[in-house]
């Protein structure tokens, strides 16, 4: 099995952040797209109004 030289290791790693730094943005920007969807779609209390967006 061949290894790897020296000179493909930094772009291995670098390939890898950069993919893993891609996926980290595509979650962050659905639990964004989330939490603004629950401003929107929140229940309304018993009186008619829209309920806090915290639950302590």
């Amino acid at each position: 099995m061949p290894r790897a030289s020296p000179k493909q290791l930094p772009f291995c790693g670098l390939a890898s952040a950069g993919f893993t730094l891609k996926a980290l943005w595509w979650i962050a920007v659905i639990v964004i797209i989330v939490w603004l969807l629950g401003f929107v779609v929140r229940t309304a209390d018993s009186g008619g109004r829209k309920g806090r967006w915290y639950r302590w």
